[in-house]
């Protein structure tokens, strides 16, 4: 807001004040800052101002459209009217409350939620950190060629 009109009241008792910045604020005056206890009393100052910034100029309608770093799916999920709009926005979902998310096996799906791995997977998972953790235990002197080692059988481990 561009402050145009600014004015300070000075009162005796709280009371006082208060119902003068109350009819201030009735009047479309509102209070800038806390009250201040001065030795002349109770002072507020209170302001008005215009809320188009006061530059004269005119109030602009600014859309979703207006925003030039904004993505055609940003701009959507701005203009979603509910959640389902805006899951469908960003191809989170059909937009009648269902999720088009592809549940199987490939490396793009995603798991049921009843998955469980198999002996092997959780075998292999324990095996691969097991050679982490020698890896990370190797002393900071290890030689190249210990390092080197430990890093092939963590590899050989991830790929089984």
């Amino acid at each position: 807001m561009a402050i145009t009109a600014y004015r300070v009241f000075t009162m005796s008792s709280m009371a006082s004040l208060d119902s003068l910045v109350s009819a201030a604020i009735a009047d479309g005056w509102q209070p800038y800052v806390s009250p201040v206890l001065s030795p002349q009393g109770l002072s507020q100052a209170v302001i008005q101002g215009t809320p188009d910034g006061g530059g004269g100029g005119q109030v602009v309608d600014l859309t979703s459209d207006d925003i030039t770093d904004a993505t055609a799916i940003g701009k959507s999920v701005i203009k979603a009217a509910d959640a389902a709009a805006a899951r469908l926005a960003i191809g989170a979902g059909t937009g009648n409350g269902t999720s088009n998310l592809k549940i199987g096996a490939t490396a793009a799906d995603a798991k049921a939620g009843n998955y469980s791995p198999s002996t092997k997977e959780v075998g292999d998972a324990l095996k691969a950190k097991a050679q982490l953790m020698a890896i990370a235990a190797l002393a900071p002197d290890a030689t190249l060629e210990q390092t080197v080692t430990g890093f092939n059988a963590l590899l050989a481990a991830l790929k089984a």
